[in-house]
């Protein structure tokens, strides 16, 4: 069974895919590209001749061969193949079977993104996938699904300004970034359910960094997934990353928002399919959001604490200070004031949704009692947090 594993030709293309990533690191994506190409064709021969009582030695090698054709950008290559190995199923395992389909669909997602941005240089994807709870292979709930697009964006958005340290912007758009890096969404079914951004850029090369470091979609990903990292790690983890309490509280609400329930998802993984990632796969469970939770709420308060469940009615960001409205099941409107930028990355996909809103009291100086939120939690349907988890 080894035998196909050790063939020269596998050992050659493993030494050219190592060559074709140090050329395109090195700029040199033209050779890059004709390397990995080369590559893929002498792992597609050896597949191939896999017969299918090996049918584990066969999925890994024909799974190597489609990935190496996509990395070569021959995305036709890349699909007539997998096409050929998928019309045999007998002869793969059930995972080599749903991996290659998972590489045959991106092969389709990012042709289609090259003809759509071929005067764009370059696209690095980015993956949420959802698995778990309501979510089913290619299909997820609406709702979900849209407040979970609109924070990654958000959230990427953020990721550059932070690299670049740039003051936290309390309103307004990020002109600067979203001037020279585009998104793209292109949903991908990856055994579960995918959100897929694609990060490319526009306008003048890359936008500037600390001591003038070129930021540009590869940097932009790397970024996200390097504060993910710090999120999923804990509260005390993502502040020794994140020192600027706004820039904070931003990526602690933001996560905790992508990361599951436990109910209507059970997993949230965020990655890049692509070879230039030196980031593993990061996977959010509920504990993951329990603990966010938990730092977001770690704040002053003791006994002016107060936490309500309702219907988000109303959202003002443009008062001086910015507020919300909750609507409670008794029919009373409650209103909390928030910090200027903090939510509002997050707080939109809530409106007319059920909330927990947690804050304190606080007293002004003419005597009256006002409410500050400290956190705003989308309260899904079924969930943990439905019952307080």
């Amino acid at each position: 069974m080894t035998a196909f594993l050790q063939d020269a030709r596998g050992q050659r293309s493993e030494a050219l895919a190592f060559e074709a990533e140090r050329a395109w690191k090195a700029g040199e994506q033209t050779r890059a590209l004709d390397l990995f190409a080369q590559a893929a064709e002498l792992e597609y021969q050896v597949a191939r001749e896999v017969p299918g009582e090996q049918a584990r030695v066969r999925g890994v090698l024909a799974i190597s061969a489609v990935a190496l054709w996509v990395d070569a950008r021959r995305y036709d290559d890349a699909a007539r193949a997998a096409c050929e190995f998928l019309a045999q199923p007998e002869m793969l395992t059930e995972q080599g079977r749903s991996d290659l389909q998972v590489l045959l669909e991106r092969a389709f997602r990012e042709k289609a993104l090259a003809l759509a941005v071929r005067n764009l240089r370059d696209a690095v994807p980015l993956e949420v996938k959802l698995a778990g709870g309501l979510v089913q292979a290619g299909i997820a709930p609406a709702a979900l699904i849209r407040e979970r697009q609109e924070v990654a964006t958000a959230l990427l958005v953020r990721a550059v300004e932070w690299r670049m340290r740039k003051p936290f912007r309390k309103a307004g758009a990020a002109h600067e970034v979203t001037e020279r890096i585009q998104f793209f969404e292109a949903p991908a079914a990856a055994a579960s359910y995918g959100i897929r951004l694609f990060v490319a850029s526009s306008g003048p090369p890359a936008l500037p960094g600390m001591k003038d470091e070129a930021i540009g979609p590869e940097e932009a990903v790397a970024e996200f997934l390097t504060i993910a990292a710090a999120a999923q790690a804990g509260p005390e983890a993502l502040r020794e990353l994140v020192e600027d309490e706004a820039y904070l509280k931003t990526f602690m609400v933001g996560f905790r928002d992508m990361a599951p329930d436990g109910a209507t998802v059970e997993t949230v993984t965020f990655s890049t399919p692509t070879f230039r990632s030196t980031v593993p796969p990061l996977t959010f469970d509920p504990g993951n959001r329990q603990q966010l939770t938990a730092g977001l709420l770690a704040q002053p308060g003791g006994d002016d604490r107060v936490e309500i469940e309702g219907m988000l009615k109303e959202v003002n960001l443009r008062a001086r200070p910015p507020y919300i409205g909750v609507e409670t099941a008794d029919g009373d409107s409650v209103r909390f004031f928030i910090k200027r930028g903090q939510l509002d990355d997050t707080i939109g996909p809530k409106l007319n949704c059920r909330v927990r809103v947690s804050g304190f009291k606080r007293k002004k100086r003419d005597g009256s009692v006002v409410k500050d939120a400290l956190d705003v939690v989308l309260l899904e349907s079924g969930s943990q947090d439905d019952s307080g988890g």
